[in-house]
């Protein structure tokens, strides 16, 4: 039996002539893109010193696996040649690490699929590109877990509104309209398309990576120039802001998170639905006249803004106007959304 010795081609990989006419490549680590001759079919054709050989044999060994090559006849047709050499190996090395690196990166994802099904599509997108993320099953895994913990703190809300008890936090049950309407639309455009789709709740995402600063530079080379990349408090102050703001600033601001400007209408328009629901049991028989008229103009404006959502319009809030001078100058500019400016 042939000992692993002769000519050394790095990583591991040694080339042995045997006393048959054969080349024996002792392989201890690497998997060799070889493929053994079957029936009519012949094995991959090695080059070797300048002469073809034909792969004939595989055997696995405790310390890898050995390939056995015979002088490749001349009748055979060659489909793939690989020429056996240093720089060949090195290739068939970096790949493969390459591709355990991928493999490593997405047992990790299994893992945050829940987490990272919430960032922007274009996002998603980008890391499925990268190194395979699987993105359409990562939009429907966080879509199901936002749908079920929006219905049970729509549940909370609904049970507060006729004077029942708690039995979650309520922090955690006021956003509950908005987990389950969007988990909705996200579950049901992921099911229908095999889109990724994204969240409201993955715009922390827009800030961590460098996709946003790609879209700007897209938009106009000096457009930024000289400016920081925008602080974590700043954007999700400012997201707060828009949802109520004109639909013209939240079209500016999605296109500056990636996101659909829809998303933002859906979010302030819940806030809206959850505000005033909330407030009518304290309000109603005991408060002025014109609180029960607020809360009656949150839920009617939430519910008008939400169907304007549904058909894909964004839609501002009367409220809005209020704290658009307190956001305004941290819009981008934009040439593609229709700028409504008073003044």
């Amino acid at each position: 039996m042939d000992l692993p010795q002769g000519e050394d081609l790095g990583f591991g990989v040694r080339v042995n002539h045997g006393s048959d006419g054969q080349l024996h490549v002792f392989s201890p680590r690497l998997k060799l893109p070889w493929r053994v001759s079957e029936g009519l079919a012949p094995g991959t054709a090695v080059l070797w010193g300048g002469r073809p050989f034909e792969v004939v044999d595989r055997v696995a060994t405790r310390k890898g696996e050995r390939w056995s090559l015979c002088r490749w006849e001349e009748p055979k047709a060659m489909r793939t040649v690989f020429e056996l050499e240093r720089a060949s190996i090195r290739t068939v090395a970096e790949e493969e690490e390459l591709e355990s690196r991928k493999l490593r990166k997405r047992a990790i994802t299994l893992l945050l699929l829940p987490l990272l099904g919430l960032a922007p599509a274009d996002l998603q997108k980008k890391w499925a590109n990268e190194w395979g993320f699987p993105a359409e099953l990562a939009t429907q895994i966080s879509a199901v877990l936002e749908l079920a913990a929006g219905a049970a703190g729509t549940v909370q809300i609904i049970l507060m509104a006729v004077g029942g008890g708690l039995f979650m936090p309520l922090i955690l049950a006021l956003p509950g309209p908005i987990f389950l309407i969007s988990g909705i639309v996200r579950l049901a455009s992921a099911a229908g398309g095999g889109e990724p789709i994204g969240s409201f709740l993955g715009v922390p995402f827009c800030c961590t990576d460098r996709g946003v600063a790609g879209k700007a530079e897209e938009r106009s080379p000096t457009t930024f120039e000289g400016q920081k990349p925008p602080s974590f408090v700043r954007t999700m102050l400012v997201t707060a802001a828009v949802t109520l703001g004109p639909a013209s600033d939240q079209l500016r601001w999605a296109e500056e998170l990636g996101v659909r400007a829809s998303w933002l209408t859906v979010a302030g328009a819940a806030a809206e639905l959850v505000g005033g629901v909330s407030n009518f049991q304290d309000d109603l028989g005991s408060a002025p006249a014109f609180l029960l008229l607020l809360d009656y103009l949150l839920v009617g404006e939430g519910l008008l803004r939400m169907a304007s959502a549904f058909t894909g319009r964004p839609m501002g809030s009367v409220f809005g106007w209020a704290l658009r001078p307190l956001y305004r100058k941290h819009l981008p500019h934009s040439s593609s959304a229709v700028i409504d400016d008073p003044s």
